[in-house]
């Protein structure tokens, strides 16, 4: 459905980061930014970024949509479905 409401927010998780030679200095950009989006058929998605996540995980970005009949979670390489009969 066409977006109806949008809720938006960025922060900065990390204020003191260090260059490339171990020198401290402080933040001048956000590090994070969280997106709420209300959608006229009444579904809600929600979108949140971060360049502080430790990336030693399956995937370096993932996609998770829940609905009425299940749930997928797909990445770059991988995508798992979960029918909701298995909730």
């Amino acid at each position: 459905g066409q977006v109806t409401s949008v809720t938006a927010h960025v922060q900065t998780h990390v204020p003191q980061r260090w260059d490339e030679h171990g020198k401290p200095y402080e933040a001048t950009a956000d590090d994070a930014a969280y997106g709420i989006f209300q959608l006229a058929g009444g579904a809600v998605a929600q979108i949140n970024s971060s360049w502080t996540v430790r990336v030693n995980r399956d995937e370096l970005v993932e996609f998770q949509v829940d609905g009425t009949h299940g749930s997928a979670v797909a990445g770059l390489r991988n995508c798992r479905v979960q029918h909701r009969s298995a909730t």
